[in-house]
């Protein structure tokens, strides 16, 4: 009868040493539990503190909508840019030779037209400032406007040609402009605090009214105008702003003569 109740007292004591490491393991495994919480908290506090902290400092450049009227004459000549071309004529110095041969210079003037005539605005609408900005027009653009043109008009088919400048046979005379080159801010104001002007580039502003001339008023190829800045932390950010061309007021008169608007709308940034 002892050996039977000292054989319960040792089984009583066992088990309440397991029950003792039972329990200290579950503590353990809450006080580990609870650690791990712990961390991940502060993880997704540190980093919801960075993003707010940048976000404090983050630009965000906007391209405002604009409109621009243009007319030309009963010969198709655009206004503005006939005003601009200087009536110089083809100097002839040839003299041909009794063997057929040619000798002497043929003088060709060439108005030479610069970026600006037309400008549209950008904003920054972020809380930061933007440093450092650098507009660039994919090349992408003039091809495909001139493509463009040629389908609304197979006679322009030589109207331009470019490589190192735009070069427009424009009424038997040349009219060379520059190619859509890179436009830098050294900043720009947050808050929308300050305007600031691109130039459109005037072989963009050319072949748009010579499309809207020749009747390709509805798919006009979008525009896609790059922007790549920095926030005072030197974070940096690149994007593409896709730009429509879209037709507001088209009208001909039986001259010939006509006039017409289009607007530039910003559609979205990618």
């Amino acid at each position: 009868m002892k050996k039977s109740n000292k054989k319960l007292s040792n089984n009583a004591e066992r088990e309440k040493s397991l029950n003792c490491v039972k329990l200290e393991f579950v503590v353990s495994m809450i006080a580990a539990v609870s650690a791990v919480i712990s961390i991940i908290i502060s993880i997704i506090t540190v980093n919801q503190m960075i993003k707010d902290r940048n976000a404090a400092y983050k630009p965000s450049i906007l391209i405002n909508p604009i409109q621009y009227n243009f007319s030309w004459d009963a010969d198709g000549n655009l206004d503005w840019l006939d005003s601009l071309i200087t009536d110089k004529e083809i100097e002839n110095e040839i003299e041909i030779n009794d063997d057929g041969s040619i000798i002497g210079n043929l003088s060709i003037p060439v108005n030479v037209i610069g970026d600006g005539i037309e400008q549209f605005t950008a904003v920054n609408v972020g809380v930061g400032v933007a440093k450092q900005i650098t507009f660039k027009w994919h090349d992408s653009n003039l091809i495909e406007l001139n493509n463009y043109l040629i389908q609304c008009d197979e006679t322009k088919k030589n109207f331009l040609e470019f490589d190192k400048s735009v070069a427009f046979d424009y009424s038997g005379k040349i009219i060379d402009m520059s190619i859509p080159s890179d436009m830098s801010l050294m900043y720009m104001l947050p808050e929308a605090g300050e305007t600031y002007e691109i130039p459109l580039p005037s072989a963009y502003y050319v072949l748009i009214q010579e499309i809207i001339k020749a009747g390709g008023n509805s798919e006009i190829p979008y525009l896609i105008l790059s922007a790549e800045y920095s926030d005072i932390q030197g974070n940096k950010y690149s994007e593409d702003f896709v730009i429509k061309v879209q037709t507001q007021l088209y009208s001909e008169e039986i001259t010939g003569a006509g006039r017409a608007t289009f607007e530039l709308v910003p559609l979205f940034q990618k």
